[in-house]
């Protein structure tokens, strides 16, 4: 376990409800920080390092064997430590604070005594899909009814600033797609807004996106390998069927999903570099007329469609979406 103690010269960065997401993206930021240091490594990031860059990073987990496989994780990371149940302690002690839980803890977490005076003027990065920044707000800063006004209660005013970065479990090898958002009448400073992006950049591209797109972007960021992880599963399983082994399958899956990818980055449009691939009278042909009378294509647009709805409704406290679709608010 490494000392609490804030560098006296990097930053110290928080990392609430660090499950899945939050192992991925710690993963990716240890690495990134130490290629930089490393000058027979190129930059991950093109941008010029901020004045202040985080060095010291301080986990949080609601159990101990959370705790216990962060711990063994990073067991050769001195500048990570894991902490149970010490959301507040951790907060204090840093200047990012990174929230990676799932929406359903995130009252729990935010709600926390002394939480909100420990986040005072400090910079706070929600990665929860499906959450707007109002909704944190009104956890952290609820509206006074008339009757607490009555009562002589008054109105708390946000004094943290708050930023929707939504990156993806790519980001442990440093090819996330992140979006980031943040409310237009509350903006983060240009100085917080360049370490936002220099941070989420050392871990892949960053896209920045009004608040009313950040569902549907989640939904391919986030979401995102999920899908194509599946798509790749099918045509590994095909091949292997035809006689490839599971393993030279895999990798001539991910190959050709990856140059395909740097295909369409590198301008072309996703239809031309399938009609390129198809032949008149070829095989390739003969296998997208399969995707095609199986509706591939509308199977995956109403995937991505699918959990874009689903996002929002997860974020407001919706349990039991997958379900009914009706679901139940969390009381």
């Amino acid at each position: 376990m490494t000392s609490n103690a804030p560098n006296s010269e990097g930053l110290t960065m928080a990392i609430l409800g660090c499950g899945t997401l939050g192992t991925s993206l710690l993963t990716g930021l240890v690495a990134a920080l130490k290629d930089l240091d490393n000058p027979q490594y190129p930059n991950p990031n093109p941008k010029p390092n901020p004045p202040r860059t985080p060095t010291t990073f301080l986990a949080s987990t609601r159990t101990e064997s959370a705790q216990a496989n962060l711990l063994s994780h990073f067991s050769t990371t001195p500048s990570v430590s894991a902490h149970k149940s010490q959301d507040v302690s951790i907060v204090t002690q840093s200047s990012i604070i990174l929230l990676t839980c799932p929406p359903s803890s995130l009252s729990l977490i935010l709600s926390q005594p002394d939480l909100r005076e420990a986040l005072s003027n400090k910079l706070l990065i929600s990665c929860i899909p499906g959450v707007s920044i109002s909704q944190i707000e009104q956890i952290l800063y609820p509206r006074l009814t008339y009757a607490d006004q009555l009562s002589g209660l008054k109105q708390v005013e946000a004094n943290c600033t708050i930023v929707r970065a939504i990156p993806n479990i790519a980001s442990e090898v440093g090819k996330s797609s992140t979006v980031v958002s943040y409310h237009p009448d509350v903006p983060p400073s240009e100085e917080q807004l360049e370490l936002v992006d220099w941070i989420f950049g050392l871990v892949g591209e960053v896209t920045h996106l009004p608040a009313h797109k950040m569902d549907a972007a989640t939904a391919l960021s986030a979401s995102g390998p999920a899908f194509w992880s599946l798509v790749m599963e099918a045509a590994v399983d095909g091949a292997v069927a035809m006689g490839l082994g599971r393993e030279e399958a895999t990798r001539l899956a991910a190959e050709g999903m990856r140059g395909t990818a740097e295909m369409v980055l590198g301008g072309e449009r996703p239809g031309d570099v399938k009609d390129r691939a198809g032949t008149p009278g070829g095989a390739t042909m003969g296998g997208l007329m399969v995707l095609e009378e199986g509706k591939v294509r509308g199977t995956v647009g109403r995937a991505v469609r699918e959990a874009a709805s689903l996002a929002g409704l997860v974020g407001r406290g919706v349990v039991g979406v997958n379900g009914t679709r009706g679901g139940s608010a969390v009381m």
